[in-house]
This record gives structure tokens, sequence and C-alpha cells, in this order.
């Protein structure tokens, strides 16, 4: 199947911690909250396997520019996949779901519902690298960004990925479980002050 999007940018790849840093603050405090990825990920999934595609909040333009940030986001989970350390967390509290700023700005707990993992197992909340372990052990960073942007080009078609080959349509529940896991490791790693918070809880 040919597809437009270019497999391996390496303006994408991270290199190092800071690199890693660098990117997930990016995504996850500059571009866009976390119910706002969620949901803009389940259109893309529900457009690539329907044959009335909508946009009910965005632009085709938009969703393409989305799906540039979550192969940003692809390239920062396989860091993490080679260089994280498992950090398992028995009993995790608000601020190991959530990030700072939205526990401030959603104070209400309907509100904070959104933000909480729900295609995670309980063991993976605890710990997301096993997620990430189960994600790469599974396929390839080169297979996992060519099914990425199938889907995204497919999600701005007005044909479906029904009928391609199944893998499409059993792998990409994958991806909703990619962005909760990262958005956990970013919170309780790698979100601003995170360092400085823990110096001085010494």
């Amino acid at each position: 199947m040919d597809i437009f999007f270019k497999l391996l940018p390496s303006k994408n790849k991270c290199r190092s911690r800071e690199d890693c840093q660098s990117t997930l603050n990016e995504l996850f405090i500059e571009f866009a909250e976390f119910d706002y990825w969620k949901s803009d990920l389940q259109v893309i999934l529900k457009n690539a396997f329907s044959y009335n595609i909508s946009f009910p909040k965005e632009s085709p333009g938009s969703l393409l520019y989305f799906g540039s940030q979550f192969n940003k986001l692809i390239f920062a989970s396989f860091y993490l996949f080679r260089k994280h350390q498992n950090i398992n967390i028995e009993n995790p509290e608000w601020k190991d779901l959530i990030d700072k700023k939205s526990i401030e700005s959603e104070t209400e707990l309907l509100d904070r519902i959104p933000f909480l993992p729900n295609s995670l197992s309980k063991e993976e909340i605890k710990n997301p690298n096993l997620f990430l372990n189960s994600f790469f052990y599974h396929k390839s960073l080169k297979k996992w960004i060519k099914h990425w942007n199938v889907l995204l080009e497919f999600s701005i078609r007005k044909t479906s990925l029904i009928g391609y080959d199944d893998i499409y349509l059993i792998d990409s529940k994958y991806f909703l479980g990619l962005l909760e896991a990262c958005y956990l490791i970013f919170v309780r790693e790698f979100q601003p002050n995170h360092q400085t918070d823990e110096n001085n809880q010494d």
C-alpha cells in the first residue's frame, strides 16, 4: 500500500533524555491537553475504518497536523522503551495520573475522568513501561510508523481500511494504550519542575 507520508523523518528522533523531555513537554504542555489528544486520536481511528468520515471539531488539515504530532510521540515512546527505567507505583494517586496543570484547572471529579487511562491494564497503569515493552515487541518502530501513517491517510479519505489487511484493525487499538502510557510517564517523570519538586521533598 502506497502512502504519502515519510516513514522515518530523522528530525523526530529522540537521541537523549533531554530530547525526550523536550518532546513530551512540547506535546502535552504546549500543543494540547491530554483530553484533546484522546478525542482527536479517536476521530482518526473511527474515520480510518469508516466509509462516512466526519470531522466534528477539526478540519482535515488539523487532523493531519495532529497526526504529525502523534508521529513525534511514537519516536519519543521508542526512546522510553529503550532507555527508560521501569518505575512501579503500587497505589497511584491523582498526582501520578494527571499532570499538575490539569489537576489545578479540573477541580471536579467528573472533569478529570477523561484524563484517566482506560486502555491499560491495572499493572500497566502502575508501570507504563510494561505497555511500551508489549508495543515494541509486537512490531518494530518502522512498522508502527508505517501503520500510523496508513491510519492517518485513510482518516481523511472517503475510502475505508475495512477490507484491507485485518491487522490494521486489530493492531490500531495499541495506539490508545501508547498515548496513555506515554502520558503517565510524562506526568510522573518529565513534566516541568518535576525534579525541583522532588528535591523540595527531600
